[in-house]
């Protein structure tokens, strides 16, 4: 409903500016209108995931709390989500209808009616709209099925859905310098056009009236746009790096049925986000005596996508006799990030790291260095929990890091948008109006 008002909006003010100052003009007014809608939706969908973290967080301490007293995971599942169920904000209810049509993720309010209405919880929560959620839906299915311990692993979830918040903070503090710097900076032109009016130079008179004028209202506003995209994609680009996990726990379905079918890159982030999680999940699972082979199938099958098929196909692998090394190669593999050079060559690999499109360059030793703990326990029946533990604590810290990294590169990386962009606006918009208007009155009289 808020986007449509908006839409309305910038169709008014198009339309007004039309019939009073020109095409080009109302064009131009009508195209700079559209950043200030997209940032007002942008920022209510920031405020939303804030308040998604902050619910996912009271859920899993609670539950967690719940477990500890010694209730069942039943009953503890149902006291937590009947404990922190709240009325949605303002900011919630104006963002969540969109992000329906787009998913079939579940808000937090809804769980408790459809937690009390199924006979697997587990499902429920890999639906649900905060990816710490899923996590615990994927941990729920695996504990439940392989008789481990669940309260541990909330616990776990727990102190990460804590620490999940604090690091949004730092990522978002990294990246608010190169998106205040460019708005700052593509709001110049509006203070030289107010200074040259104060100086008797007329330059509105000039951009909204003179071919000239004209000619630079459209291409200082086309520059200031592609400036505000170019430096809004850096953002973006990092921002998708820190996308919430569990991404593949069930198959969301867009509008009209038709199954998600994510690209080769998403289903490459999407499953080194989700092994962290997969590596606490089968240690949790050789602590109840499970073997490596039953450890991965029952892990691939609760997480499902890219990492389930995966752990699947290792498992049955190694149930065919195949060694863990061979088992775990594709796995291996996928942690390797692509090869750019055999594909669009050195430009190619520039640009995947300009866009922040290669995730996590530290990964492959990680996933061998949980293929070397797998196999010395399919060996010698060496106890490889506490080395998972470690590993994917590694992993999720040096993720942050490669994140914080990559933001910090984009403040960097906003040189570009700015020389090339905001400074011929800057020229366009508010240096060559002034000296246009002011040339009349140099000239001396004919």
């Amino acid at each position: 409903m808020r986007s449509a008002v908006l839409f309305a909006v910038t169709l008014g003010v198009g339309a007004v500016a039309w019939l009073f100052v020109g095409p080009v003009a109302a064009t131009a007014l009508a195209a700079g209108s559209c950043p200030l809608a997209r940032a007002a939706r942008r920022a209510g969908h920031r405020r939303h995931q804030a308040e998604e973290r902050a619910q996912a967080e009271d859920f899993l301490g609670a539950f967690a709390a719940e477990l500890d007293a010694g209730g069942p995971p039943s009953l503890a599942l149902h006291a937590a989500a009947r404990s922190t169920a709240r009325a949605p904000s303002r900011a919630t209810t104006r963002t969540r209808p969109a992000a329906r049509s787009r998913t079939a993720w579940l808000p937090l309010d809804r769980l408790v009616a459809d937690i009390a209405d199924t006979d697997d919880p587990g499902q429920v929560l890999c639906l649900a709209e905060a990816g710490s959620i899923r996590q615990l839906g994927i941990a729920y299915r695996v504990c439940t099925r392989a008789g481990a311990r669940l309260a541990p692993v909330a616990e776990m979830l727990a102190s990460l859905a804590r620490a999940d918040a604090v690091r949004a903070g730092e990522l978002a503090a990294a990246l608010a310098g190169p998106r205040s710097s460019g708005r700052l900076v593509a709001a110049l032109p509006a203070v030289g056009l107010a200074l040259g009016s104060l100086a008797g130079a007329a330059p509105l008179h000039v951009l909204l009236t003179t071919p000239a004028g004209a000619a630079c209202l459209l291409g200082g506003g086309i520059a200031d746009l592609v400036g505000l995209r170019w430096l809004r994609a850096f953002a973006d680009g990092v921002e998708r790096r820190a996308a919430p996990v569990a991404m593949d726990a069930a198959r969301p379905h867009g509008q009209g049925g038709a199954p998600e079918k994510p690209s080769a890159a998403q289903r490459r982030t999407r499953l080194l986000a989700d092994l962290p999680l997969a590596l606490d999940l089968i240690a949790a699972h050789l602590r109840s005596g499970g073997t490596i082979s039953s450890a991965l199938a029952t892990v691939g099958a609760a997480n499902g996508g890219a990492l389930g098929e995966h752990l699947v196909g290792a498992a049955r692998a190694l149930q065919a006799g195949a060694d863990v090394h061979t088992a775990c190669a594709r796995l291996v593999a996928v942690a390797y990030p692509p090869r750019w050079s055999d594909r669009l060559g050195r430009l190619g690999r520039l640009a995947a790291r300009a866009s922040h499109a290669v995730p996590h360059t530290r990964w492959p030793a990680l996933t061998q260095a949980a293929v070397a703990a797998f196999d010395r326990a399919h060996r010698s029946g060496a106890r490889p929990a506490a080395a998972l533990t470690h590993l994917a604590e590694r992993a999720r810290a040096e993720a942050h890091a490669e994140i914080i990294t990559a933001a910090r590169r984009a403040g960097v990386l906003a040189v570009a948008p700015l020389g090339l962009c905001f400074l011929p606006a800057f020229l366009l918009l508010s240096v060559v109006p002034v000296v246009l208007g002011t040339l009349p009155g140099l000239l001396p009289p004919g």
